[in-house]
């Protein structure tokens, strides 16, 4: 009988097997998700789907001197860019 995907993957090492799991979530080819980490500069929406895709939430804080942290305005989801950003205090 064959082997399935998840026979494949758990013999993977670690850090490979996420590699895997990280381009299943995005619905592109693990090469890609090599391209994504090497790079020195990207789209957010890219930095956002690589982080979520690995179960996390990207939040850009932008610590500004003299003054509380803020989140600039437009780095949310369309509905959270609607509404007024508020400082964040330390």
């Amino acid at each position: 009988m064959g082997r399935n995907l998840n026979d494949i993957l758990s013999e993977l090492p670690l850090k490979r097997r996420a590699k895997a799991d990280v381009a299943a979530a995005h619905n592109i080819k693990q090469p890609c998700v090599s391209k994504i980490e090497k790079r020195a500069d990207m789209h957010l929406s890219t930095l956002r789907g690589y982080v979520e895709a690995m179960g996390g939430e990207l939040d850009i804080v932008a610590p500004l001197p003299g003054q509380a942290p803020m989140r600039p305005l437009g780095f949310g989801d369309a509905a959270e860019s609607a509404a007024p950003q508020t400082s964040i205090t330390k």
